[in-house]
């Protein structure tokens, strides 16, 4: 994966699907950086749920011990 980029909760890196061309970002997004777990994952699954040309399109959501990983467009 190619990294795009760094910030203060994680790193961003492009990505293309096995079956297809397109691409995605996938950011990565330290565990200990999120103060509140709960609320993190409330407001992904509620991005999840939002369809508009002006909002992020997030696709899925996966965690590992250390790090959650957020699939976007």
């Amino acid at each position: 994966m190619q990294e795009l980029g760094k910030g203060a909760y994680g790193t961003v890196y492009a990505a293309k699907l096995k079956d297809c061309d397109k691409l995605r970002a996938i950011k990565q997004i330290k565990k200990s950086s999120i103060r509140n777990p709960a609320t993190f994952t409330n407001e992904i699954d509620i991005l999840k749920k939002l369809d508009h040309p002006n909002i992020i399109k997030i696709y899925e959501t996966f965690e590992d011990d250390n790090n959650y990983y957020v699939v976007t467009e």
